[in-house]
């Protein structure tokens, strides 16, 4: 997954293209490892050789919103790039306020 997205993101951000999509799941995929429960509080099978470390990287995002995309192995050097933290912050952000992810890829819509 990450080397599709990230690619993605990579390339949208040099052409001035859209992240939201591709931010937005790394956001939901940073909840989900931090909560490791599905929207209806059922536990998640993780099958990822990097659950610990991401699960502990999730754990600190109310503390600190960019932890999760510092694993630089997954995400490489986008924690560098503005324009990609900014919009990953609050998107995250809203994520573990509002836990209704469908409702906000309507929203950006």
């Amino acid at each position: 997954m990450t080397k599709f997205l990230i690619a993605t993101i990579h390339e949208n951000l040099a052409t001035g293209g859209s992240i939201k999509f591709a931010t937005l799941v790394i956001a939901a995929w940073c909840y989900y490892s931090d909560k490791e429960k599905d929207k209806n509080g059922k536990p998640l099978e993780i099958n990822d050789a990097m659950k610990d470390e991401l699960y502990q990287a999730a754990k600190q995002t109310t503390t600190d919103p960019l932890a999760f995309i510092r694993q630089e192995s997954l995400f490489g050097n986008l924690i560098k790039n503005e324009r990609f933290t900014k919009l990953y912050t609050e998107t995250v952000q809203k994520i573990y306020t509002n836990t209704n992810i469908k409702k906000l890829m309507q929203d950006m819509l």
